[in-house]
């Protein structure tokens, strides 16, 4: 699950066992009455193993476990969502967690069956484009992963921390 950027909006991604991926968005600005908005996001390849929103809140990346891929959802409107585009996740595997630059330019996915790290142009979400090669250094599957606030550095958890530095 996750918080939009303000809070107001939290999305909850539930995937029984073979079965569509299925997230819902709650409008929680009244914590005590949260109203659910709209129709769930469907997803026809698998379960969902991450949910991340943009910083400017537009966009809700869904992160497929089944098939590998990861779906890009225009939310500005959370009671009309309206999906925009894939990344071209060719065999790269199922996706364990998404994070955003600060910028909302770059979305970091981690790979569940690869043990690597790939960053994405998202600048454009009808047309994101991959950026540079998958790491494959890093040593287990199910990697967290965040951006410092500047967005020049990446930190991928897993057995151990790394930080990659970037301009």
């Amino acid at each position: 699950m996750a918080f939009s950027p303000i809070g107001r909006i939290l999305a909850i991604s539930s995937s029984p066992p073979g079965e569509s991926g299925v997230v819902w968005l709650w409008d929680v600005s009244d914590p005590a009455r949260p109203a659910q908005l709209g129709q769930p996001l469907t997803s026809r390849d698998g379960g969902v193993g991450a949910v991340a929103f943009s910083p400017d809140r537009r966009t809700l990346a869904l992160g497929l476990g089944v098939d590998s891929a990861v779906q890009l959802w225009d939310v500005s409107d959370p009671a009309r969502p309206a999906q925009m585009g894939n990344l071209p996740t060719d065999d790269y595997g199922s996706v364990f967690d998404m994070a955003f630059s600060p910028d909302g330019h770059i979305l970091a996915t981690s790979n569940y069956e690869q043990d690597s790290v790939r960053l994405w142009d998202v600048s454009d979400p009808a047309r994101p484009a991959p950026l540079g090669h998958p790491s494959t250094n890093v040593k287990r599957s199910w990697a967290s992963l965040a951006f410092s606030p500047d967005g020049h550095i990446l930190a991928i958890g897993s057995q151990a921390v790394w930080l990659w530095a970037g301009g």
